[in-house]
């Protein structure tokens, strides 16, 4: 976001509770745009939740008219015995990595085929394509997400929007140290000593 806002860019940030756990990283970014000379902003937005996004789209297109390009982040990666992942645990999980995007591009998308133009960047991983013992529920939801940025890409031409998928490979982040753990513990507790390899690559 940053890089984006020293390049020229109005960069507009979204996250969770940034009055709360998250008002210090609200406040380091906002604060090193600014020591540099740029504007950066930063909201509140819970991709979980359809009236946070619908809201914060709003207020955005409100203050700035337009929003040339959505780029959808926001991610948990879950790293455990996929079976012991219950339905629950599953759905929270989609309804961040996919339901967060389908929730964000919608609220944006009548506004971009408006204005005849737009990009819309899907954050996906290495794990949309191939699948890795232990990250099955985290795999899904990106195999999820890449189907559906591919129809857009098809559907959206026509409009002169761009639908794009980009898949990092490993980098230093939070999110395997956050990740969900399963909630079945009698599933787990069949599975034996191949129940506990997903905490030695957390801890790796």
């Amino acid at each position: 976001m940053l890089e984006l806002a020293r390049r020229g860019h109005t960069v507009v940030a979204t996250m969770r509770d940034v009055e709360g756990r998250n008002a210090k990283v609200r406040k380091d970014l906002i604060d090193a745009a600014k020591a540099e000379g740029h504007v950066l902003q930063v909201l509140e937005m819970d991709v979980a939740d359809e009236a946070s996004v619908n809201s914060t789209i709003d207020q955005i297109f409100k203050q700035h008219g337009k929003i040339d390009v959505l780029v959808n982040n926001a991610g948990l990666m879950p790293v455990g015995v996929t079976e012991a992942y219950t339905v629950a645990d599953i759905e929270r999980l989609f309804a961040v990595n996919f339901f967060g995007a389908v929730r964000a591009d919608r609220a944006v998308l009548p506004h971009m085929r408006a204005a005849g133009s737009g990009l819309l960047v899907h954050v996906t991983s290495l794990m949309g394509r191939v699948v890795f013992p232990f990250f099955g529920t985290y795999s899904a939801s990106k195999f999820a997400l890449e189907g559906l940025a591919e129809a857009y890409r098809y559907e959206l031409k026509g409009f002169g929007i761009d639908s794009v998928i980009v898949e990092p490979g490993p980098f230093p982040s939070n999110l395997i140290s956050s990740s969900p753990e399963p909630s079945d513990q009698t599933v787990l507790a069949s599975y034996g000593e191949v129940a506990a390899i997903p905490g030695q690559i957390k801890a790796h």
